[in-house]
């Protein structure tokens, strides 16, 4: 039974998921770096089966990078350990990554409003 070119193609989701991946990581590391110590506050729900939480949800209260290991880190409402971002999947990493994005843009449109009410007075 030799390839098909099904084997080809799940080949090929493979290694554009692992891009996908690697350049979401990418960019939520060089965003959280233009944040205060390195950390966004967020209000995100993750509802996931991988881990045991209770009803399966999980309400993340801020995403942040340690300068130690280079890894990315959650912190829950809950008195949970970190979570570490590797453990996420391709949605929830996307969805926090928007997230953190919007406030990202959202720090500069302010800053930006400030800078000009400032210069009006």
């Amino acid at each position: 039974m030799g390839q098909d070119k099904f084997d080809e193609m799940i080949v090929e989701i493979e290694r554009k998921t692992f891009e996908i991946n690697m350049s979401i990581a990418n960019f939520a590391s060089k965003i959280l770096r233009t944040f205060p110590e390195w950390k966004a506050q967020v209000d995100v729900k993750i509802v996931s089966e991988d881990f045991d939480w209770e009803n399966n949800e999980l309400f993340v209260k801020s995403v942040w990078l340690d300068g130690e290991d280079e890894l990315i880190y959650l912190d829950s409402e809950k008195d949970h350990d970190p979570i570490i971002w590797d453990d996420l999947s391709l949605s929830t990493r996307d969805m926090l990554m928007n997230e953190i994005y919007g406030r990202y843009k959202s720090n500069l449109l302010y800053a930006d409003l400030s800078s000009s009410h400032s210069s009006m007075h």
